[in-house]
């Protein structure tokens, strides 16, 4: 396995979730452990920041679709939330 960039984020991240949607791109979303997650976006050969979401101690997400709706499922120790966007394929825009 070749090391292609490192992700730099702004607390513990204990989970991540690679997931692609059509005519939107290519994204990998971060499950960190304090107060802010994050959302990259593959752009120029690499992923860059994209969209950082408010959280408190994520432990993973999960994307998924619905017809052409595309989510993301936040997993925490107390409760499940679900982010998208119902114009659109956007990731990370409160339901």
């Amino acid at each position: 396995m070749e090391e292609h960039q490192r992700l730099s984020t702004n607390a513990e991240t204990l989970g991540i979730e690679v997931f692609a949607i059509p005519e939107a791109g290519l994204f990998v979303a971060t499950a960190n452990r304090r107060a802010t997650s994050a959302i990259y976006k593959w752009t120029d050969g690499k992923f860059a920041s994209y969209q950082d979401v408010p959280t408190h101690q994520a432990q993973s997400w999960r994307h998924f679709t619905i017809g052409k709706r595309a989510s993301l499922l936040l997993e925490t120790p107390l409760v499940c939330s679900i982010w998208g966007n119902p114009q659109g394929p956007k990731v990370g825009a409160p339901m």
